[in-house]
This record gives C-alpha cells, structure tokens and sequence, in this order.
C-alpha cells in the first residue's frame, strides 16, 4: 500500500499535477487524489501546497520527490524520511511576523522542544505578513490584529507596553514616565498608517484631547530611533522591540493603557498540520503561563 502511494505521489510530483498523473499512472484522477492524501495522513507529512488546481511541493515533498526519483528498491528510505517528520525530527517552519522581538521570543521556546526543525522568520508589516499567509508563502504569522478571516485560525497571544523614547538631552529625559497630556504640541516621528503602535498613540491621545505636532512618518524603527538620535523629535515604541542606548530614555506613559496586542495565525486549513500544530500548542502554552 505505501509504494502505492509513493508510486503515486512521485508521479504528481514529476508531472506537476493530479490530472498529467493520472494520465501517467492510466488511473483515474481521484484515485491519485486519494492515494496522495492518505499517504500525508498516515504520516502527519504536508507533501504539497494545494492552491486551486496548482500545486507546488512543499520542502519535505521536494526532499521526499528526490528520493522517489529511485523509486524502486526506495521506499525503506521514503518512509523512514516521513516517520521523521511524523516525530518532528525533521522539517522547516515558515513564520512571518509583523515584530523580531515577539517571534523570536516563540521561536527560542519552540526550539528547546523541537531542536531539529529548521525556522526561517520573515519580519514585515501586517498586510504582507497576513498575505504571505494566505498565499502559503509563510506556515504562521504573528500579527497585530486578528484579521477575522474566515480561511484564518488566530488567537491572541500577547501585549507589549509601549514606551515614549526621548533624546538624553530631551527635558522629559530626566523623568521616570509622563502623563499623556504632557505630549501635546510635542514633536512626534510616527511610524507609517498601517501600523498598530501609531493607532494605540493616536487613540490614547484623541481620548485625552491630545494633539501633538507629526514631523515626520517613518515605516521603520531603526530609522525612528536614529531620528530620536539627532534630536529630531520624540517617538513611541512598544518594549520587546527598543534596546537600551546611552543617549536615549524609555518612559512610561501613567495616566493611559498605551499598548499593542500580538496574535498567532495560520490558515485554519493547516492548523492540524505537525509542524504548525506543534508551534500552536507551545504559543498557546506560553500565553497561558504570561
């Protein structure tokens, strides 16, 4: 039955689809269909990345389609390729995050558990980060927002504190926090319309009867914080991503819940799939114990 299956797999893979397969093997398309589907269920293995009626083989379906290149007197080695992955011993996960801290925050505490899967973190805004997800060029994301799309399973995970970061040579820089109110007329660098921490900024200060001055929108941190740098103006980043610095002073804002939130999503689709069932579990485990 395996080399059935194997047989059947290694012909989607080298005709790139069910139907030329079909064609190949003088079965019928559902046969080919099924045959592959029962293959990565019995080994928990995502063997293609299914998109309409084009597929593309995942890394371990590359990896599995070079062994089936010698199908014959192969299979002992095909299958011991997919128990690996079947045990997590073996495979690549794809995360892309809107924030480096929050992810590799998960990534250190999935690794203790998971040492032998590989993970490459794509850092990026929300809208790539949750396109990148639906087009499969990414397993998880960590978002901002819950997108609240119907082909998206999402839970939240976290919140960071946003902090007000000042020029040493700022006068709120010998504070240890401010009021909301003190950063009217203030000059603010904001990051770009998308982005969560300018919308908790600016609904803080709209509910405060803020207004303060915007010189200058940036889409990124490293450049605001080279700005805070050169006294260009004052900004606000959330805790897990500033890092401490001789000329700059994190404040706390005291009178206002000046936060962003994080969620974890993947494509409800593959939510069961191994790898990414496995992340799901140790993120879940994490949110709870915070």
């Amino acid at each position: 039955m395996l080399f059935t299956w194997l047989r059947s797999f290694h012909a989607v893979a080298r005709e790139g689809g069910f139907s030329a397969a079909a064609y190949e093997l003088n079965i019928s398309q559902s046969t080919v269909s099924i045959q592959v589907k029962s293959l990565e269920k019995h080994f928990g293995a995502e063997l293609f990345l299914r998109q309409g009626h084009a597929v593309h083989l995942t890394d371990i379906g590359r990896e599995l389609h070079d062994i089936t290149r010698n199908l014959i007197g192969s299979e002992k080695e095909a299958i011991h390729l997919l128990t690996r992955v079947r045990r997590l011993n073996k495979g690549h996960l794809r995360i892309g995050t809107i924030g480096p801290a929050v992810a590799m925050e998960l990534v250190e505490a999935y690794q203790l558990l998971h040492p032998e899967i590989d993970v490459s973190v794509k850092v990026t805004h929300g809208e790539r980060a949750l396109s990148d997800l639906l087009e499969l060029a990414s397993d998880v994301a960590l978002l901002a927002k819950d997108p609240e799309h119907e082909q998206v399973h999402c839970f939240h995970c976290g919140r960071a504190e946003l902090f007000v970061i000042v020029n040493i040579n700022h006068r709120f820089a010998k504070r240890k926090s401010l009021r909301i109110e003190e950063l009217h007329g203030e000059k603010m660098m904001v990051r770009e319309s998308t982005s969560t921490t300018r919308e908790a900024l600016e609904h803080a200060a709209n509910d405060a009867g803020v207004s303060f001055k915007s010189i200058m929108e940036i889409n990124s941190r490293e450049a605001i914080i080279q700005g805070i740098l050169r006294c260009i103006g004052i900004s606000v980043i959330s805790e897990g991503e500033f890092l401490p610095h001789k000329n700059l002073k994190a404040l706390r804002i005291s009178n206002a819940d000046l936060h962003i939130n994080f969620y974890v999503a993947c494509l409800a689709t593959r939510a069961k799939r191994p790898l990414i069932a496995s992340f799901l579990e140790r993120s879940h485990s994490l949110a709870a114990n915070s």
